[in-house]
């Protein structure tokens, strides 16, 4: 049996690896420190607000991995969405925010959910106050993880359809599509189950109907090709055109890392 010297000081936990990394590349990107997160600051005038309400949702056994389903829902607050190919703009009407968010994610990647639900909260709060602008890019390289049925396309599709013909669900289903994030490497959500946590959170059936064609699919991939001309992984933010690197004194994983960054960037 081997003791522990008492004096022995524990070796610091050691950082996850921090983003999925860009698949158009022959050769990986190298990324620029072993726990390199891309967040960077462009400045408009655009602002989200997520009001994050952990609700337990009961739904037929079978379908949600756990039988119930966590869903954010909307605050109320009425935000002006537009949509450029595979970008959602959300913006509070009339704010004129100094920092603009650039978000880059896929709905399959873990590091992207982790990083979403760390700092959906603050965001939501940042956005309600007029102070930030959010362009949501959503893309699909993770196809191949979900055995075939194309779970990161089919998301992304859906929520792009959201924002077209439901804009005031569109936050709100978002982060319903992350608190409920399948693990990697499985078949995903099931196409009624997206358009079921839709509805609950606000979609009206009509707009539902068109999830099982995928008939964004064209500007997601589109828009994914395009924006890895921009970024290396996901999941990457920029803030003001400046990227910040992650390091173990700004771990962009853990609650109001990112919101301090964003208002020291803004005083």
């Amino acid at each position: 049996m081997t003791t522990q010297d008492p004096n022995m000081q524990p070796a610091p936990p050691q950082q996850p690896a921090q983003y999925a990394p860009n698949p158009y590349l022959q050769q990986p990107a190298p990324r620029k420190s072993s726990n390199s997160l891309v967040v960077g600051l462009l400045a408009s005038g655009l602002v989200i607000v997520i009001v994050a309400l952990a609700l337990s949702l009961i739904r037929p056994a079978g379908l949600f991995p756990t039988g119930t389903v966590a869903c954010a829902e909307s605050g109320g607050t009425a935000f002006e969405v537009s949509v450029n190919v595979n970008v959602v703009s959300v913006v509070l009407p009339g704010a004129q925010p100094k920092a603009t968010l650039d978000i880059y994610s896929d709905y399959m990647c873990p590091y992207c959910g982790q990083f979403e639900r760390a700092n959906q909260l603050d965001l939501e709060r940042l956005l309600e106050a007029g102070k930030i602008k959010v362009n949501y890019h959503l893309m699909s390289f993770l196809d191949s993880t979900s055995e075939g049925t194309k779970y990161s396309t089919r998301a992304a599709s859906d929520a792009l359809e959201v924002a077209k013909n439901a804009p005031g669900s569109f936050l709100a289903f978002h982060n319903g599509l992350f608190d409920n994030q399948p693990s990697e490497g499985t078949t995903g959500v099931p196409d009624e189950d997206l358009a079921w946590l839709a509805q609950r959170l606000g979609v009206p059936a009509s707009v539902t109907a068109a999830f099982s064609t995928m008939g964004n699919e064209p500007a997601i991939t589109q828009g994914t090709q395009a924006d890895f001309n921009d970024i290396d992984g996901t999941p990457a933010v920029m803030l003001n055109g400046t990227q910040l690197e992650q390091t173990s004194e700004k771990n962009f994983m853990t609650k109001g890392t990112l919101k301090q960054v964003i208002e020291e960037a803004i005083r």
